[in-house]
C-alpha cells in the first residue's frame, strides 16, 4: 500500500512540475502535450479501472486548478477516460507497444472530444483551439507517452531497491 502511495505522489508531483516548466517555456506547449493524460493512462494501464479513474479526477482537477475555465471538466473528462482505459485494456491485451500507441490515441481523442462536448454544455462561447493546436494534443501526447511509458516502467522497478 505504501509502495502504491509513493508512485502515485512521485508521478503527481512529476506532473505537476513538468507542467509548470512547459507552461514557464511556452503556454502552447501546455495545448499540445498533456502532461496529466500520462499520468492518468499510465495508472490506468498498469494498475487498472480504478486507479485509472481516481488519477483521473486528481490529475484533472488539478489540470483545472492551472486553468482559467469551468473547474470541474477536465477533472470529469479525464476521469471517464481513466476508468475506460482502464477497463478496457483488462479486457484487451494492449501490452504490445503498436496496440498500445493506438489504444491511447484513440482514448486521448475520445478524451479530448469529450472535454469539448462538456464544455460547450456548460459555457456558450465558442473554445480556445489556439488555432487548432488543441486538435494536435491527442497526437503529441501520444507520441510523448510512445518515448515515456517505458522509462516510467524502468523507474518504478527502480523505486522498490532505494
Amino acid at each position: 500500500m505504501l509502495k502504491h502511495f509513493l508512485k502515485i505522489t512521485i508521478a503527481i508531483i512529476g506532473a505537476i512540475a513538468l507542467f509548470s516548466v512547459l507552461t514557464k517555456i511556452s503556454p502552447t506547449f501546455t495545448l499540445i502535450l498533456n502532461v496529466f493524460n500520462l499520468l492518468v493512462l499510465y495508472f490506468a494501464l498498469e494498475e487498472g479501472e480504478i486507479y485509472g479513474a481516481v488519477m483521473g479526477s486528481v490529475g484533472g482537477l488539478i489540470q483545472d486548478s492551472f486553468s482559467i475555465g469551468v473547474f470541474g471538466i477536465a477533472g470529469l473528462s479525464k476521469t471517464i477516460m481513466g476508468f475506460l482505459a482502464g477497463y478496457i485494456s483488462r479486457r484487451i491485451n494492449v501490452a504490445p507497444r503498436f496496440r498500445q500507441v493506438i489504444f491511447i490515441f484513440v482514448m486521448l481523442s475520445s478524451e479530448v472530444l469529450l472535454w469539448m462536448i462538456l464544455y460547450s454544455f456548460v459555457i456558450s462561447e465558442e473554445f480556445y483551439t489556439a488555432k487548432g493546436l488543441l486538435f494536435m494534443q491527442p497526437v503529441c501526447t501520444t507520441v510523448l507517452a510512445f518515448i515515456v511509458f517505458p522509462l516510467f516502467k524502468k523507474l518504478v522497478k527502480v523505486l522498490p531497491k532505494l
